[in-house]
């Protein structure tokens, strides 16, 4: 929308919430202008102040949009932006046909800071807005021709970890800096930017085998290439997330499952104890039991040993050591030293167990 169009249709909503249109405007000033004679009448509140009318008028001007602020220090300061940027958003003002030379040079001086500034100073006095822009352009812009640019562009390639849109973004932006010193025509750029991504785009493959560039022609242009990238990235990043949701659903199931086998094992191991702490309160045989009926009596006067330390030990099946569970245990995993206490408790015993 023109300067024109936007102050015309701002006027027309102030004048429509005032109960007002053009026409009554326009009768006003004709009649105020007619009568500069008479004294003056003192505003009704339905008609449009002056000052208003003052404000609306210098309203496109006063509010217009701003360039960025440029300086040519490098690194760029934040806040400002590149020459390159810079010069695309300028040139748009200085090819306008609805501004003025007077409000171009404005625009593009009050975005200058020094050193830049210098330098459309040192042009002097009544230089335009488009020999001020080229002056900077030498001073700031690239000091390479169109075929050094373009050789940089077909050498640009995807960086590890670099999404494939933000690579794209950085070949179209070495693509219009080669265009723009001519080292490749405007009508041939989607074709060379396809043809770059194609090969350079290194670490996403089921993405150029979906987009299927290769294939499709006539070759598509940078938008509708960047938003079928996008939308391709978005649909991996939720697989990802589906497949971390499915993982940690399977873990915590895994987790569960092998917590009730370690409680069964424990549960086991508890059970072939009391087994052995009745065995050592029996007497070794049944015969000798019934032949020596006094020797229950004995034990039980004191006479005799205690009962045998069983050979059982209490196993930790979360870190292989004696002497506590698995639900009493502070210490790291040891599956390797659970497995070899197991196994070592279920060798044969030989006498052993034979002795009285």
């Amino acid at each position: 929308m023109s300067l024109d169009s936007e102050f015309k249709a701002e006027l027309e909503k102030f004048l429509a919430d005032q109960g007002k249109t053009l026409l009554d405007l326009t009768e006003s000033l004709s009649d105020s202008s007619s009568t500069n004679a008479s004294p003056p009448i003192e505003p009704k509140h339905d008609t449009v102040p002056e000052t208003v009318v003052k404000h609306i008028v210098s309203a496109p001007s006063s509010h217009r949009r701003r360039l960025r602020l440029f300086s040519g220090r490098r690194p760029v300061p934040n806040g400002e932006a590149d020459f390159d940027n810079w010069r695309r958003q300028t040139q748009l003002i200085v090819d306008a046909d609805d501004l003025s030379e007077s409000e171009k040079i404005s625009r593009l001086t009050e975005a200058l800071l020094p050193p830049a500034s210098n330098v459309v100073w040192a042009l002097g006095k009544g230089v335009s807005a488009k020999d001020s822009l080229e002056g900077l352009e030498k001073a700031f812009g690239t000091t390479s021709d169109g075929e050094e640019l373009y050789l940089l562009f077909t050498e640009c390639y995807q960086a590890s970890e670099e999404f494939p849109s933000d690579y794209l973004l950085r070949l179209q932006d070495l693509l219009i800096r080669a265009q723009e010193n001519d080292g490749i025509n405007a009508g041939r750029m989607d074709k060379a930017r396809v043809h770059q991504f194609s090969r350079g785009c290194l670490y996403n493959d089921a993405l150029l085998h979906t987009l299927a560039l290769g294939k499709r022609l006539p070759p598509p242009d940078f938008v509708s290439l960047l938003h079928e990238v996008r939308q391709e990235e978005q649909k991996e990043k939720e697989k990802e997330v589906k497949r971390k949701s499915g993982q940690k659903g399977k873990g915590c199931h895994e987790q569960v499952v092998l917590q009730e086998t370690d409680r069964v094992a424990e549960l086991h191991e508890m059970m072939v104890a009391l087994q052995h702490q009745i065995s050592s309160l029996m007497p070794s045989g049944s015969a000798a039991a019934q032949a020596r009926p006094g020797a229950t009596n004995q034990r039980s006067n004191g006479r005799q040993r205690g009962p045998r330390k069983p050979a059982y030990r209490l196993i930790c099946y979360n870190c292989g050591k004696d002497g506590h569970r698995m639900d009493e245990c502070n210490g790291e995993t040891n599956a390797v030293l659970v497995q070899q206490k197991i196994a070592a408790r279920n060798q044969p015993a030989g006498n052993a167990e034979g002795r009285q």
